[in-house]
């Protein structure tokens, strides 16, 4: 089972992950064809050729955050559930996972029996969220929670993850 956000939910992910970086990033550009240099720096010292670099990355970084949050997702196999988020996917053993929490926060224990918490950034939303995009969001975390109780408990064995945590979607 793979589990996405809705299709303008995606596209405000990664498109606003290049709106916000390449913005300013042009905006400082722009500043250069008035002969300042980029964003005022001149190059005539290592830390401006170190801010110089740092832009560039931030630059080369945008459209790879941008596929990523394009990616968002939770897929579940048999033994296993995968988070995709910004910069790494999770991976979880069906068996580890404790709670799937209404916040987008799917808890789990690792090896040694810690306490872990993963963002599930593919349904963690703003406060002022339109309606259908919350509901799609709670929808998909309560099919998570009823995936996960149907693959990890016995058959018959009652037991609902899906808790409130201090807010209600």
């Amino acid at each position: 089972m793979v589990l996405q956000p809705l299709i303008i939910t995606r596209y405000a992910n990664a498109f606003g992950t290049l709106v916000l970086i390449w913005v300013p990033i042009v905006f400082m550009l722009g500043n250069s064809m008035s002969g300042a240099g980029i964003a005022g720096i001149t190059l005539t010292s290592p830390v401006d050729w170190v801010l110089l670099v740092g832009i560039v990355l931030l630059f080369a970084s945008a459209p790879v955050l941008a596929v990523r949050a394009w990616r968002f997702a939770v897929v579940c196999s048999p033994d296993r559930i995968v988070v995709r988020g910004y910069l790494r996917s999770r991976t979880v053993p069906i068996a580890q996972v404790i709670d799937v929490e209404s916040d987008s926060t799917l808890v789990w224990s690792d090896d040694s029996g810690e306490q872990r918490r993963t963002a599930i950034r593919a349904f963690r939303l703003p406060n002022r969220a339109l309606r259908p995009l919350r509901a799609h969001a709670a929808e998909s975390l309560g099919r998570l929670s009823a995936w996960i109780d149907t693959h990890q408990r016995p058959a018959g064995e009652p037991g609902a993850r899906l808790r409130a945590r201090g807010r209600s979607r």
